[in-house]
């Protein structure tokens, strides 16, 4: 029960302080952490769940997983499933798919991935206290890059 709570604890770590540093909306989100229901898990399982909870750790201080890790924490089947998703597009900015958009569109969608990339290098410095000589942290700069390519994309002609 130990680890069930430790579980439960780093995943509402992980969707009350955002950690995540992704714009995409998550199976958390909509997952009530608020419950303590546990049950009773075999030997198996409670070796997999000390690692899923090592795992959430490295999560939580947004580190990577090694891929050893990963193949601990999740049985053979959910590996290759998410092993799989990468083959998914999760959002409008992994899509490739441009054959049915009109051409005004391109330029547009181009400069909103551009603005998107900014938004995400951003959030990898949203604790920066470090300031450039403009008096700016690197979250400011990243972030205004990203607000200038969505402004951009908004104001091209046609629009």
């Amino acid at each position: 029960m130990v680890e069930q709570y430790a579980a439960l604890f780093e995943l509402r770590t992980i969707k009350y302080e955002g950690v995540d540093d992704s714009q995409y909306i998550h199976a958390l989100s909509y997952v009530d952490l608020d419950s303590e229901k546990f049950i009773n898990i075999e030997h198996a399982d409670l070796l997999r769940l000390c690692a899923v909870n090592v795992a959430l750790k490295r999560v939580v201080l947004q580190r990577a997983l090694p891929e050893a890790k990963m193949l601990k924490a999740l049985t053979a089947e959910q590996f290759a499933d998410y092993v799989k998703s990468f083959d998914w597009d999760m959002s409008h900015v992994e899509s490739d798919e441009r054959d049915d958009m009109p051409v005004p569109l391109y330029d547009y969608l181009d400069k909103v991935r551009e603005g998107d990339k900014y938004t995400r290098i951003a959030n990898l410095f949203k604790r920066s206290k470090k300031k450039d000589m403009q008096g700016r942290t690197a979250f400011d700069k990243y972030d205004s890059l990203a607000f200038g390519c969505y402004e951009e994309a908004v104001n091209r002609p046609g629009f």
